[in-house]
This record gives C-alpha cells, sequence and structure tokens, in this order.
C-alpha cells in the first residue's frame, strides 16, 4: 500500500467518526504545545535543583557565638540572675514598621534595621519586656554604625549598654550599670 492509500484509509476513519481533518490538526498543535510547556517546566526544576545543589557546597554551619560572647553571657547571667538573657537577636525582634506593606516606603523603612542583630537582650522573665540591650564592642564593631543603631534604638524606647569586649566588666560593674540604665 503506498502512502496515498494510507492517506485515504486515515480521511475513512476520521469521516466515520465524524471528526474533521482541521480539528485534529488544532488538537495534534496543542498537544504538541502542552508537551512543550511540561518540558520546560522539568528542565527549570532541574536547573533551579543544580542551582541550589551548588549553593549548599557554598554554605556551612557556623557557631551561634564565639568563645568570646559565650563568656560574656556567662557573665551576664551571673550579674543578671533575676533577668532572661538572649544572645544575637534579630533587630527585627525588636522594631517593626507601621506602615502597611503595601506602602511605597514600606521596605526603606524595613532597611533600616534589616539582617541587624543585637548581641544580647536583657528581658524581664516570663512576660519578655525589654529592660536593655547589651552590646559587646570589639573590632568588629564600627563606632560611627553602632551610634546610628544607639540612636535607632534609643527613639524606640529601648536602651542600649556597650561594654569594651578588651576590658570586660565584671559581674558586679554589669549588674550596677543594669540597674541604673532599669531605673
Amino acid at each position: 500500500m503506498d502512502g496515498s492509500g494510507t492517506m485515504n484509509s486515515v480521511n475513512f476513519w476520521l469521516d466515520a467518526m465524524g471528526v474533521k481533518r482541521e480539528i485534529l490538526e488544532v488538537r495534534l498543535v496543542l498537544l504538541s504545545l502542552v508537551c512543550f510547556i511540561a518540558l520546560c517546566i522539568c528542565l527549570a526544576r532541574l536547573i533551579a535543583w543544580s542551582r541550589k545543589e551548588q549553593r549548599s557546597i557554598a554554605l556551612r554551619a557556623k557557631r551561634l557565638m564565639t568563645d568570646n560572647e559565650v563568656e560574656f553571657m556567662e557573665r551576664l547571667r551571673i550579674a543578671l540572675p533575676e533577668f532572661q538573657v538572649s544572645p544575637q537577636v534579630a533587630m527585627g525582634a525588636l522594631v517593626e514598621v507601621t506602615l502597611p506593606r503595601s506602602h511605597p516606603d514600606f521596605w526603606a523603612a524595613r532597611r533600616e534595621f534589616a539582617e541587624k542583630i543585637v548581641d544580647y537582650v536583657v528581658s524581664s522573665p516570663g512576660k519578655f519586656e525589654v529592660v536593655a540591650v547589651v552590646e559587646l564592642d570589639d573590632k568588629t564593631h564600627d563606632s560611627a554604625k553602632d551610634a546610628q543603631r544607639d540612636k535607632l534604638l534609643s527613639s524606640l524606647g529601648y536602651r542600649t549598654i556597650r561594654f569594651q569586649s578588651r576590658a570586660k566588666p565584671t559581674p558586679a560593674e554589669i549588674r550596677s550599670r543594669l540597674l541604673q540604665v532599669a531605673a
């Protein structure tokens, strides 16, 4: 049977089923388009998975605090047994933007404190009302940026106490400074 006989046979069956050739062609084009889209989605997911694998290679777990910060945390706990001391607190836990998210200035205001962390927060036990923010200043601190941060926190009613890492205070000195601020 030659090629024209096959086409006649196909046309015969299409006519018998009441399907027009044009409709069949449209359906085949649509089916091809759906298959192409599905293939693109699978390819995009494969690429995203591959990139995620590459990112995980560039990441590693890190300690929550340095030895220096752990040692100072213990001094804070000894000095302030009646308070809760929380280390490495995101400023987003202390500050919120009062504008609705849809407001054009929302994200600019959020950037003022986003991705910033305070060294320690001293709060009342149970209620977690902030008594003071404690910073342990070392070589990683920038005094100009610290002054801006202190000004922002102060404008919101938070008191910041700064101690130098090179000359850490005794638990008694820590207690005295905090009780002065808390009064």
